[in-house]
């Protein structure tokens, strides 16, 4: 190994068994505002008591004992900066089906000796089901740059569907860059009488790849069977038997391009990297 190179590396492993990540109480503050403490924590909504926009926004919180809490906090390597990407929850006041979570994300850069602020939203995404939020994966976008895959299974009256959505910093905010479905069954007593090519039975395998100066992989998904079509957007059972290619533009993953197969055969759900 060459010695710059060592002396580099080096040079970044003690800089990162230096750090200190993050309080709970500081990323709660940061996504939340000041008006926020650690009394939170433990599910107490604690307002400031004179008028103005923190205490707005603390009473515009869904109940009185509304719980705050870190879902994730992860500290990553993005080439020579480190980066801690934490994921927070306020939780709903009830458990119904249609009872979900508000998501908020934060994203820290390690400079100057301490950890600054990049990027943060109170309510990124709204995505869970029964008073859950759906899972979450810290997945790279990017060459520098990563965002939370965030993937949700619901069962409703015979339907299975599963759904992803990808939230990740836009500039000093965090925005919701992609969704769609990934999986998709009618089964039970609601499919009895229904022809077969009208059944939804879907299932849809998503990963990135790299892409040569750009700051943004591509998605690349893959669907086998038939459904309810995202790239139509109505409730009109298709075969959907392709590999769709999306690229980052405005903001936004979009459609670039898509291949059609003649094979119908379903294939698993795999994980993202």
């Amino acid at each position: 190994m060459k010695p710059f190179l060592t002396l580099l590396l080096l040079a970044l492993g003690s800089q990162a068994s230096a750090q200190t990540l993050p309080s709970h109480v500081d990323i709660l503050k940061t996504v939340y505002g000041p008006g926020f403490d650690a009394a939170l924590i433990d599910g107490v909504r604690n307002c400031p008591a004179d008028p103005g926009p923190e205490h707005d926004r603390c009473m515009a919180l869904p109940s009185a004992r509304a719980g705050l809490r870190i879902l994730k906090e992860i500290k990553i390597a993005e080439g020579l900066e480190f980066r801690v990407y934490a994921l927070t929850e306020i939780e709903p006041r009830d458990t119904c089906h249609a009872c979900a979570p508000s998501l908020g994300m934060a994203v820290f850069v390690w400079r100057a000796n301490h950890w600054q602020i990049e990027s943060e939203r109170p309510d990124a995404s709204d995505l869970g089901t029964f008073g859950a939020p759906a899972h979450a994966e810290l997945i790279r976008i990017g060459p520098h740059l990563h965002g939370f895959l965030l993937t949700l299974a619901a069962l409703g009256q015979g339907f299975e569907e599963t759904e992803a959505s990808l939230i990740a910093p836009a500039g000093q905010s965090v925005d919701e860059i992609w969704s769609g479905p990934l999986h998709q069954l009618l089964e039970g007593d609601e499919a009895d009488g229904v022809a077969k090519q009208d059944i939804p039975d879907m299932d849809a395998s998503i990963h990135f790849e790299s892409l040569n100066n750009s700051d943004h992989d591509q998605i690349v998904v893959v669907r086998r069977g038939r459904g309810y079509d995202p790239l139509v957007g109505d409730r009109t059972v298709r075969p959907m038997n392709r590999t769709e290619i999306y690229r980052f533009k405005d903001g936004k993953y979009q459609l670039y391009k898509k291949f059609e197969s003649r094979s119908e055969s379903t294939i698993a759900v795999k994980p993202s990297h």
